[in-house]
């Protein structure tokens, strides 16, 4: 009978999303109302400024993503795609705080999104730095 238990495990385990602690999905939950109290915060209140770019007067690679993600829940993408171009990697990262950090099977596939979305945001970076963007 053991046996049966662990391949219904095993089969857990190799699924879309592996099996979480509830105190994991509370910790990830808990991170994403926090986010989305600053982003209504910041809807709600008018102007609020980088706290990075009031230090540096250098914008960070999350400057313009609160506005990013606004105009991409009215469905205006385009207005999204010029306030910053990384507003589509706030959902997939959401979804790793709130799954744990693993949101593919293979950790490969999660290593390379991860990595994806770290360059694209080093572009956002240094384009913002250069004055392009």
């Amino acid at each position: 009978m053991e046996r049966g238990k662990n391949k219904e495990k095993d089969a857990l385990e190799r699924g879309l999303f592996a099996p979480h602690r509830p105190r994991e999905l509370l910790s990830g939950g808990g991170v994403l109302c926090l986010l989305a109290a600053l982003v209504l915060g910041a809807y709600c209140c008018g102007d609020w400024t980088c706290p990075f770019l009031r230090l540096t007067g250098l914008p960070c690679p999350g400057c313009g993503l609160t506005r990013a993600v606004l105009a991409a829940l009215r469905l205006d993408f385009a207005a999204a795609l010029q306030c910053n171009f990384m507003f589509w990697a706030v959902p997939l990262l959401a979804l790793f705080v709130l799954f744990g950090g693993r949101i593919f099977r293979k950790k490969a596939w999660n290593v390379l999104l991860l990595g994806l979305i770290g360059v694209g945001f080093a572009l956002k970076f240094a384009l913002g730095v250069a004055g392009v963007c």
